[in-house]
């Protein structure tokens, strides 16, 4: 797991590992990828064309693989009440979607998909609390078990499921370690803070 406040860097760090940014001086730096990758972004990428298609993205279609992809991606619910199904067409980028729906599209994408890596570009901040929850301990700590999640991230409460933690700052690598070392740093415990504030102005915002 990745943490860290907004503009710390997260995101730079995955698409490092994407090989989507080069480093100032690549003779001092190396990045090996062993295994496929899927990587579900921030801003989740739709296409217009039906659920379906979105989801199996040029692969053949498996009933059994689309319907966990569906499930661990938290889809289900959404796809009953639609009035097409998986065949419902998506307008153009996603405007008859909400933002969860899209990340969790994006989400059902990569499942499907089958990878060894699966890197998740804060996917959780995009759906409300009791699904992200089962994003945490459904999909990502026990569906994924066995793959490779990187899961950049400021939801710090979630924190206790990694099994290795890397906070950033000001696009630098400030602290590394397992949950039990790092949750008594002061940087944790800033970021800790710092999503304390945040959820305290939300929750002001809709009282008002």
């Amino acid at each position: 797991m990745i943490l860290g406040d907004i503009g710390s860097g997260k995101s730079s760090l995955l698409y490092a590992i994407l090989n989507e940014m080069r480093p100032v001086d690549p003779s001092a730096t190396r990045i090996d990828v062993n295994g496929s990758m899927a990587f579900v972004s921030q801003k989740a990428w739709i296409m217009s064309s039906t659920i379906k298609d979105n989801i199996t993205f040029q692969l053949r279609y498996n009933d059994q693989r689309f319907e966990r992809a569906t499930y661990y991606a938290s889809l289900k619910k959404d796809l009953e009440v639609m009035t097409d199904g998986i065949e419902t067409q998506i307008g153009e980028k996603g405007v008859n979607l909400s933002g969860g729906q899209k990340a969790r599209i994006s989400l059902a994408r990569a499942l499907y998909s089958d990878r060894d890596i699966y890197l998740l570009d804060d996917v959780i901040s995009a759906v409300d609390v009791h699904v992200g929850k089962f994003l945490m301990k459904e999909t990502i700590v026990d569906f994924l078990s066995g793959r490779t999640v990187v899961l950049a991230t400021h939801a710090i409460s979630f924190a206790e499921y990694a099994d290795e933690i890397i906070i950033m700052k000001k696009g630098k690598i400030i602290k590394q370690g397992p949950y039990e070392e790092v949750r008594e740093t002061e940087e944790f415990q800033e970021l800790n803070r710092i999503e304390e504030e945040r959820k305290e102005k939300d929750q002001q915002k809709e009282d008002d």
